[in-house]
């Protein structure tokens, strides 16, 4: 069943409830709001359906939006970020930001240092 699942067009993953903890989520059985005991996560531009028909089951998103229900390791999954106040330089552009760089740039910000993170400062953000 779970090949099966995997195979299907528009399917990027079937994530296994033994694989949660790697991806930061608990278990059915260590959380009452996790829907069901398995995921299946569509591909980054399609909105997958529960249809009889499985060629019904892939709808394109058009224009190409993202929403909840992706990995945010996928190379292709962006969200805004917007800075704003004390020690932050008016008008810069970043571009594409890990959200791993979001924690130590704040803690740049309140005068903390995060050593040993993944992450790093945005300076190109941050007043000189």
């Amino acid at each position: 069943m779970y090949q099966q699942a995997a195979a299907t067009t528009g399917v990027a993953r079937v994530v296994r409830s033994a694989e949660f903890h790697a991806l930061g989520i608990p278990t059915y059985d260590e959380s009452p709001f996790i829907a069901g005991h398995d995921l299946i996560i569509g591909e980054v531009d399609t909105f997958l359906a529960d249809a009889a028909n499985p060629s019904t089951a892939r709808v394109p998103l058009t224009p190409p939006r993202h929403e909840h229900g992706y990995l945010p390791t996928n190379p292709k999954m962006f969200t805004s970020l917007v800075l704003s106040g004390r020690g932050i330089r008016k008008g810069a552009t970043l571009g594409h930001v890990r959200s791993l760089d979001v924690a130590p740039t704040i803690a740049r910000l309140l005068g903390l240092e995060m050593k040993d993170v993944e992450g790093r400062v945005l300076t190109e953000a941050l007043v000189p």
